[in-house]
């Protein structure tokens, strides 16, 4: 033990001291690593899309080679590249035998086929549809490679740190074509052989402490690439029962939440509670039954939808006679009668989601949550789905977290609505959503939002929701003759320019009501819009919609 001690206080001295031995291999070994990554990533990225895209004669064997070649001891590497830059081979006449260069070479051809394998895997993990989709809009080739790499960067990142793994902590090929020259080809691995073998295990010590501070710094700044902050919530209750809608737009933040909710991901800050109690960060699985997710796109696996819907209840060890009862019900609340044989490349879109909420209201779980479940179906369909979930809220105790960023569905079926916005809980209530109590009567009713009578063409009656698109909204100054039943004198209370500057947002104050209409940028210049001016609204009765 005071051996060790000794040498650690020794490595820490000569690192605080500065000593130019050591961070001059640390500056080689940091140039070297740097020139071979970029090299071997340079290569190693397309080609390894090209073995992912491409289909040609030869394109297993090649796969076979690149793969087989993430085997390649790395002494044996060092040995045919020696034979090649030694003087009798056919490239001595370069003289880089013994250089950085020699090393660089030998770090790329170890580099390279990592860079290639696994930036092949992680292209082939991208939807197929993304390459699809660029080509269909008229892409060529390289900007659709381009759109590709995007959609997995974060695999690519890990490919390239992989790639700089291997080239730092390379020691067999350096060895032999570098020489472990001082001054000139010694690296920080060959140097930690060196100096061990000779007893200076203090001044090892201090160049290993070097070299993992180096790999943890070039991994930290890929990491802060990477990481953005997609959620950011002091707090988000689920009540124990009821239906709470989660809504906002594409990138809200809404998958992620449910992922979290799912216990499928753990926070990088604070804690998930379930009735009061720290979730641990790798949850138990009798916790994790309790809830299930179904995600916006949910995979079946493979086999009929039948054997998709009994997969849970036989993990769960359920009988086969229980089994039937408990499939039999949400078959027949969701009318999957005529798909139990069916394979999971015989349904459409729709139907996938349909076959995945129905294998997870089999399961029965205390909490179910639903990313976009009615996405791809048509609106039959989707009222059968809600439908559903209100049997089986009826039958027992059940919390349902619906995300969706179409708001009609989440203001017709919800308790309570919350909505996303960049990845925080946003104060604003979806706009131009009005809860409302219809008389009786059929046709055309007024209903009073505030101090305001919307006139809406109707046969419901009693508590409703009504919805007034931005779009369908008229703006002017002053008032014109037109069909419209609904025109509203107010004044602009505020102007947001769309993400892109194609339209503009009016918000106004009609008889203390806020309303938003949606007219285009020309519009709005045209009409000379400003906040606390006059401005109309005008509406059809049959444009609000009732639900």
């Amino acid at each position: 033990m005071d051996f060790l001690a000794e040498a650690f206080r020794r490595a820490w001295g000569l690192l605080l001291a500065g000593d130019s031995e050591v961070y001059g291999i640390a500056l080689l070994t940091l140039k070297v690593a740097v020139v071979a990554t970029v090299i071997s990533c340079a290569v190693g990225l397309p080609l390894g899309y090209f073995l992912a895209t491409r289909r040609f004669w030869g394109r297993r064997a090649a796969l076979t080679v690149v793969n087989t070649a993430l085997a390649f001891p790395t002494v044996v590497v060092g040995l045919l590249l020696y034979g090649l830059l030694s003087r009798r081979g056919p490239l001595g006449s370069l003289g880089w035998l013994y250089t950085w260069q020699a090393i660089v070479i030998g770090d790329v051809l170890l580099a390279l086929p990592i860079a290639a394998a696994l930036s092949a895997a992680a292209i082939q993990g991208v939807d197929p549809r993304i390459r699809r989709t660029a080509e269909t809009l008229g892409a060529g080739s390289w900007r659709t490679a381009w759109t590709v790499a995007r959609e997995a960067r974060f695999a690519l990142a890990a490919v390239i740190t992989a790639a700089f793994g291997q080239v730092v902590a390379e020691v067999g090929a350096a060895m032999i074509v570098g020489g472990n020259i001082r001054g000139s080809t010694r690296t920080l691995t060959t140097a930690v052989a060196l100096y061990t073998s000779q007893g200076d295990f203090g001044l090892a010590l201090a160049l290993g402490v070097v070299l993992l501070m180096l790999a943890l710094v070039v991994n930290i700044a890929l990491q802060m690439l990477q990481g953005r902050v997609v959620l950011d919530l002091d707090q988000f209750a689920v009540p124990r029962t009821g239906i709470l809608g989660v809504v906002g737009h594409n990138g809200a933040g809404k998958s992620t939440l449910l992922r979290l909710l799912a216990l499928l991901e753990a926070p990088t800050e604070g804690q998930v509670f379930w009735d009061g109690v720290v979730v641990p960060r790798r949850p138990p699985a009798a916790l994790r039954r309790r809830v299930t997710l179904v995600e916006q796109r949910p995979i079946l696996f493979r086999g009929t939808v039948r054997e998709n819907l009994v997969y849970g209840l036989a993990i769960r060890g359920i009988g086969r006679s229980a089994v039937n009862g408990m499939i039999g019900h949400v078959v027949e609340e969701l009318g999957l009668q005529t798909l139990l044989g069916r394979r999971r490349h015989e349904l459409s879109d729709g139907e996938v989601q349909r076959v995945a909420v129905a294998r997870a209201l089999a399961l029965r779980p205390d909490v179910l949550l639903l990313d976009e479940p009615a996405s791809s179906a048509d609106r039959a369909a989707a009222g059968a789905l809600y439908r559903a979930l209100a049997a089986e809220r009826a039958a027992r105790p059940l919390a349902v977290c619906i995300a969706s960023h179409q708001l009609e569905d989440a203001y017709r079926w919800a308790d309570d609505i919350r909505a996303l916005a960049e990845g925080r809980l946003s104060p604003v209530t979806p706009e131009n959503l009005f809860r409302v109590d219809l008389p009786a009567g059929d046709g055309v009713k007024h209903a009073r939002v505030g101090n305001v009578a919307i006139v809406v063409l109707t046969d419901r009656t009693g508590p409703a929701v009504l919805a007034i698109p931005p779009t369908d909204i008229f703006v002017s100054r002053e008032r014109l003759p037109a069909s419209a039943r609904n025109v509203l004198s107010g004044r602009v209370t505020g102007m947001a320019i769309e993400r892109f500057g194609a339209g503009v947002h009016v918000r106004a104050d009609v008889g203390g009501v806020e309303l938003v209409a949606a007219i285009t940028a020309e519009a709005a210049r045209d009409l000379a819009l400003a906040p606390g001016g006059a401005v109309v609204f005008s509406f059809k009765a049959t444009a609000v919609r009732v639900f």
